[in-house]
């Protein structure tokens, strides 16, 4: 039987889920638990990975990394095959480094020896500004 196609994103884009995976895991190794829940200062400075991971997310927080993913997914889909193509990165790797990219850290598209292609993925990124994440007061990842 053949495996339907997503059809959230043309299937040249890549698979979102893989995408949305490494997109999370990257934002929550790169974002800074910089508020004490529970008078806990000394999670002040930690990776929210330290002490959170994907199920703390708040759906509209969720919703949101989504949709981004979706957005760039479906722009940049050629380009996305010819990144893949050239690099040997998968879907996860480019979550990855659209979180990096978009946030302008020190690694990302730009760095991955895909010349043009990586230049072009990198402008795209970044119009999508930052996403900056927290834990509330109840362990529960949002966004600003």
């Amino acid at each position: 039987m053949m495996e339907k196609a997503n059809p959230i994103v043309p299937s040249q884009a890549g698979d979102l889920g893989s995408f949305l995976d490494g997109y999370v895991e990257c934002a929550l190794w790169s974002s800074l638990d910089n508020d004490a829940i529970e008078g806990r200062v000394d999670r002040q400075g930690e990776n929210l990975d330290d002490n959170f991971g994907p199920d703390d997310i708040h759906p509209d927080t969720l919703g949101a990394m989504t949709a981004d993913c979706v957005s760039f997914m479906r722009a940049n889909a050629a380009d996305l095959a010819l990144y893949y193509e050239a690099t040997g990165c998968n879907e996860g790797s480019a979550g990855h480094d659209f979180w990096l990219t978009r946030h302008h850290h020190g690694a990302g598209f730009w760095d991955r020896g895909a010349g043009e292609v990586g230049d072009r993925l990198t402008k795209a990124a970044e119009t999508y500004g930052s996403f900056d994440l927290w834990a509330n007061d109840d362990g529960v990842i949002q966004h600003n």
